[in-house]
């Protein structure tokens, strides 16, 4: 009987599986083929990388309120809400004929990933018992890092042989099969503690926080760092932030329970989460850039060289997951954040002479920090809140992540700017430029192992949390 509970249970948790693997994919998928996208719409860099920013700004900003949502009227019926825009939104891109077209199916799409990426975990929770969490939770953290390295691989082979369109028009049959499944199998579920009244206030002053200083950010080189439309629209942020924490501080059912935050544990998680943003996203922009504009390479052969950071995704990401549950997350987390510095900072000694090699060992390296930091890091931030707010810490969570990842496009382009005018006229100047790039990125995730040690969790505490005997570490009340 327990046997058959158990497997019914599996096809809940498979289904939320598909529609989380297909929203993450899209936020690394499109890397590798930007440069095919920009010769396509004749469109320059700084337009081109907009098709990723659209999609990471947009995410990132709705993640919370999607959340929030959710918990509020229904995890399910939002992840089918969530499933029906993507894939239709999937289907508009696929057949854009102006790059601008592309990028508003593209902040479409996002709407929708934004609404089924911070209902997974809930969900999921709610067709397991408690013990169970650990395992589950840490097998998204290893699906997320798979499904971020295997984007460039999908992006090149696709855009290489049938077409760059593919990488959206590939998200319509699973999108649908989730759709149906989910009808059939998901129950609903939504956090008790919640309310109905949804928080206006407190949505429209962090979006507006968190676009405003975003969109300064990627706008900075275009105005100029000084600019008063730059300064006004980080002030901007600034005030709106500042609003929004007021305006939760004195709510009796706030957007985001603010007292998450005293537990210095979650609070250094989410920045370390932030950081991983930074380097992750940043870091691997530029290295398709590097590999397709700079090197030469074609779009399948780039693809199949990041492909080594998918497979190891593939093996290490499940024993992850089963060695947390022993010895809890804090050395995995940390030790994923120096591997991914450390293999940031090797890239920056390849040479414009670089053979498949080079790229493969050093790719590895990458690909294993991922698959350590992204099962123990979240897993670490959904057992440090109550059971009922594990929606919310996804929402955090991958809020800050999608974050840092429009933020380190944003730095990392810039620097590179003044970067390759330093180097103009230094023989292999553009080579030189990557290479200050690479190493800055490792800087960002070098400071993450700190805040990674500080939020992981001890094997002894881990085993406490699991076993339901604490189950979160921050009272929300």
């Amino acid at each position: 009987m327990a046997n058959t509970e158990e497997q019914r249970s599996l096809i809940p948790i498979l289904i939320t599986l598909l529609g989380f693997f297909m929203a993450i994919l899209d936020t690394t998928i499109v890397n590798v083929s930007l440069p095919r996208i920009s010769e396509y719409y004749h469109a320059d860099m700084e337009r081109a990388s907009w098709v990723v920013d659209a999609y990471t700004l947009v995410f990132g900003v709705l993640l919370l309120t999607a959340s929030r949502l959710a918990d509020q009227f229904g995890r399910r019926k939002w992840f089918q809400i969530g499933l029906v825009i993507f894939t239709v939104s999937s289907l508009l891109c696929g057949f854009a004929s102006t790059a601008e077209q592309l990028i508003a199916f593209r902040i479409l799409q996002a709407f929708g990933a934004a609404i089924i990426v911070p209902v997974v975990i809930p969900i999921v929770v709610s067709h397991l018992p408690n013990d169970k969490l650990g395992k589950v939770t840490a097998i998204f953290g290893g699906v997320a890092g798979l499904a971020s390295a295997l984007g460039p691989v999908l992006g090149g082979i696709l855009s290489d042989t049938i077409g760059w369109q593919w990488i959206f028009l590939i998200n319509i049959p699973v999108g649908v099969l989730a759709f149906v499944l989910g009808r059939v199998y998901i129950q609903e579920s939504v956090d008790p503690t919640a309310g109905r009244k949804i928080d206006w206030a407190g949505i429209l002053t962090l979006s507006a926080s968190l676009l405003s200083v975003t969109f300064g950010l990627l706008k900075a080189n275009a105005y100029g760092w000084s600019s008063p439309i730059i300064l006004g629209l980080i002030a901007g942020a600034a005030v709106s932030m500042t609003l929004f924490i007021l305006i939760e501080a004195r709510s009796a059912h706030p957007m985001v329970p603010l007292s998450l935050f005293r537990n210095f544990s979650f609070s250094s998680g989410n920045v370390a989460f932030f950081l991983f943003g930074v380097g992750h996203m940043g870091g691997l922009f530029m290295l398709s850039f590097y590999m397709v504009d700079l090197i030469g390479m074609s779009s399948l052969r780039a693809g199949l060289l990041l492909s080594t950071m998918a497979v190891c995704a593939l093996f290490v990401s499940p024993v992850v997951g089963v060695l947390v549950n022993k010895h809890g997350t804090r050395w995995f987390s940390v030790c994923g954040f120096l591997a991914f510095g450390i293999g940031m900072y090797l890239l920056s000694g390849l040479t414009m002479s670089a053979d498949s090699f080079d790229f493969i060992w050093r790719l590895a390296i990458l690909g294993v920090g991922i698959s350590l930091i992204m099962p123990s890091l979240s897993l670490s931030l959904v057992l440090q809140v109550p059971e009922d707010k594990v929606g919310m810490s996804s929402g955090i969570y991958n809020t800050m992540r999608t974050f840092g990842m429009a933020l380190g496009i944003a730095i990392l382009v810039a620097l590179l700017t003044q970067f390759t005018a330093i180097e103009a006229n230094v023989a292999d100047g553009s080579s030189h430029a990557f290479s200050k790039i690479f190493r800055t990125t490792s800087l960002f995730l070098f400071a993450g192992a700190v805040f990674a040690w500080f939020n992981g969790i001890r094997s002894a505490e881990y085993r406490l949390l699991v076993q339901g005997k604490q189950f979160g570490v921050t009272d929300p009340a």
